[in-house]
């Protein structure tokens, strides 16, 4: 190696260290700005990334610093006119060593975080399934979210309500199309697939709500239709005492509300109502109409010409009618109609 070399690798190596340690600080400083993972679960997670991001930092330098320096240190000067010779350089230890260095970088991050970041998830869900978790059932429809506590026998509340510090197994299902359930602050997310019927383990460790912190809340991350931007519900974590008093009121709630529908009995009744009406002239005759109840009878008479009655009685609908003429000598009787149309 001549001493040109040299002088090129060690000036890679010493930008390669000092920029490595910048980007070292900076991912640091995310970190502490990171946005609050409230849950055990979402801890599991942002540690995975937190250790990702600090790996990656020093490949990714090294990367860039040798295409970035060799452009410029190597750039052909603009009044070269010379052409360009062919250039073959090959170091048979540099490939091997490049290719070991990236295939045991990826054996390590699929072992940690990959296998033992999952498995401590796993280990934690069948954990709070087999301790005093809370069961809630969550339904996902366009474009609401529907909870319900099928232990405490609480049906159907649009906000979310959970204890701290215990396990919260989530039972995931969709009425229509695709959603995803997404609490930011809690640092999970499980899509909720129609069809199936999807589980999801939370341990809170903050108390906390959606005033409080925009983060704490249940929020539809995948595109589900017009209304996908607003399909969002309140979360709030509050001390198993107060979540104890919550509980109790919905319960009260409830039994109050099945006792009101139990008791509850419609009826009514009415009198019968009557009225009558009389027009009469004395020249030319009178006509009378009275009606009760469901039977009722009119009267139409005229002394000079003859008489007209008209009369029903009786639920069934049944009525006469007797036109009789005293000039004339005429009768004219119509017989009986029941409601049907028959004649009696």
């Amino acid at each position: 190696m001549d001493r040109e070399t040299r002088n090129h690798i060690l000036w890679l190596s010493a930008l390669w260290v000092v920029f490595s340690a910048l980007g070292e600080w900076l991912v640091q400083v995310a970190v502490e700005h990171w946005p609050l993972i409230a849950s055990t679960q979402g801890a599991v997670t942002g540690e995975a990334i937190f250790f990702l991001m600090r790996a990656t930092v020093p490949v990714f330098v090294i990367v860039t610093l040798i295409i970035g320096y060799s452009a410029i240190r190597f750039r052909v000067p603009q009044d070269d006119e010379k052409p360009a010779e062919a250039q073959f350089a090959t170091n048979g230890l540099f490939i091997a060593a490049w290719v070991g260095l990236s295939a045991l970088l990826n054996v390590i991050f699929i072992i940690y975080p990959g296998v033992y970041g999952l498995e401590t998830l796993w280990s934690s869900a069948r954990a709070a399934v087999a301790q005093n978790a809370l069961t809630v059932k969550v339904t996902a429809k366009q474009w609401e979210w529907d909870f319900s506590y099928p232990d405490e026998g609480i049906e159907t509340v649009d906000k979310l309500i959970v204890p701290l510090d215990r396990p919260i197994h989530f039972i995931l299902q969709s009425k229509d199309v695709m959603h995803s359930f997404w609490a930011p602050a809690w640092g999970i997310k499980k899509a909720v697939i129609p069809g199936e019927t999807r589980d999801l383990v939370v341990t809170p460790t903050k108390i906390m709500d959606t005033l409080s912190d925009p983060t704490m809340r249940i929020q539809c991350a995948q595109i589900c239709g017009a209304g996908h931007p607003v399909m969002r519900s309140e979360l709030r974590v509050v001390s198993a005492a107060d979540f104890d008093t919550w509980v109790a009121k919905q319960q009260d709630a409830a039994k109050q509300e099945a006792g009101s529908m139990s008791g509850m009995n419609m009826g009514g009744g009415g009198s019968d109502q009557s009225g009558g009406m009389q027009m009469q002239d004395n020249a030319s005759g009178n006509m009378n109409m009275n009606g009760s109840g469901q039977s009722g009878s009119a009267s139409m008479q005229d002394q000079g010409v003859g008489s007209m009655d008209m009369s029903s009685e009786g639920s069934g609908g049944s009525g006469s009618m007797n036109m009789p003429s005293s000039q004339s000598n005429t009768d004219m009787q119509m017989p009986n109609m029941d409601s049907n149309g028959s004649g009696n």
